[in-house]
Parts: C-alpha cells; structure tokens; sequence
C-alpha cells in the first residue's frame, strides 16, 4: 500500500503543481490549487506516518486544526513585517531593539502553538510518529519546492549551450 501512495504522490505532484501555476480556478479563486497541494500533503504524511486507519482517523482533526492556527499566525507575521519592514538606517537603536524583540514575541507564539499541539498528537500517535510528522513535513516542502523549481527552468537550447 505504501508504495502505491509512494507512487501515486510522484505522479500527481509535478501535474498540481503545473495545473496551480496557470492562476486562480474558474471561480475566481486560487483554492483549487491549494486543495490539491494539502490532498498531496494528506498522501504524502499518511504514507510517510504509516498510519492505520484508526490513527487517521483520531490524527487528521488534530492536524488540521494544528496546521490552520500555524497558517493563520504565519499569515498575520507576515502581513507584519511586510507592513512593517523598518529602514533600520532611519531607526534609533531603541526602534530597532523593539522590533526585534517583538520578532522574537511572534517567533515564540510559533514555538509555543507548536509544543501545545505536540502534547496533542502524541494523545493519538505513538511518540515516534509524532517525531516522523515533523520529518514529513520537511521531506513534503523540500519536494515541493523542487518540483516548483524544475517547473520554472527555461528549457535546455542547444544553441546557447548548457
């Protein structure tokens, strides 16, 4: 089973993420593409988790409501430093110490929302699944964004060389 979800994930990967490349759906909306990249994660971790259909099944609501609050606080850090990236020239040290200290503020929020839903998971998974979760998810981006970065390479031309 595993290495047809293996192979399936391969297969379907390079497809998503061409079909996520062409804008939003024809709703307007570029939900689509997201939803095809969380349904690949899905595969992906379950595969890499060996889950049993019972671990799925208490798993995946943990997960999901885990992965909504970090998306949600990596959204709001971002609308922050890019509402407020300071030109540290035009700064006093004290501006600059207080925007670091609330970087390090938001970075521990992180920290945080990440260890209350560690005590969560190892609730429904042995602990070594818990640790081959973190695992998982770094192997899924590191594939994304290499399938990303082969889908935005110009084509070879023989004339202009390597």
């Amino acid at each position: 089973m595993k290495k047809y979800i293996s192979i399936l994930f391969l297969f379907m990967l390079p497809a998503t993420l061409l079909f996520s490349q062409q804008g939003p759906g024809p709703d307007g909306r570029k939900d689509d593409k997201r939803e095809k990249i969380k349904a690949l994660k899905v595969a992906y971790i379950t595969d890499q988790l060996q889950l049993t259909p019972e671990e799925a099944q208490r798993f995946w609501p943990v997960y999901n409501e885990f992965d909504q609050k970090r998306h949600e606080m990596e959204l709001e850090i971002s609308g922050q430093v890019k509402d407020k990236r300071p030109d540290i020239a035009l700064m006093s040290d004290e501006e600059v110490d207080r925007f670091i200290q609330q970087r390090f503020e938001r970075e521990e929020q992180m920290l945080n929302l990440k260890k209350e839903y560690y005590i969560k998971f190892k609730q429904v998974l042995p602990v070594k699944k818990v640790f081959r979760l973190w695992e998982a998810e770094i192997g899924f981006k590191r594939i994304l964004l290499e399938r990303l970065q082969e889908g935005q390479k110009p084509p070879f031309d023989p004339e202009m060389g390597p």
